[in-house]
């Protein structure tokens, strides 16, 4: 399967090799925008972990699942001034 890891601006951070392959291009900083008929808000806007579809700017249909990441929880630290 094809796989491309995105940030938040729709940037292709990285792509595995069956996905440049699937798309016939080098993925290296293209916008998902120009890959498929969609706008960012709308693949944004997609269930996570659900399948649908995508319209490559070519003629290929592709299926698709969004997996956003998952958020470690950050623990706050107090600093505190040292006393002289």
């Amino acid at each position: 399967a094809g796989m491309l890891i995105f940030d938040e601006t729709g940037q292709v951070l990285s792509a595995n090799r069956r996905a440049d392959n699937l798309l016939g291009i080098s993925l290296s900083r293209v916008s998902v925008e120009s890959l498929f008929k969609v706008s960012l808000m709308e693949l944004l806007n997609q269930p996570d972990g659900l399948p649908f579809s995508l319209q490559a700017s070519g003629n290929n249909r592709f299926q698709c699942v969004l997996k956003r990441p998952k958020q470690a929880s950050i623990q706050a630290r107090l600093f505190a001034e040292k006393k002289s």
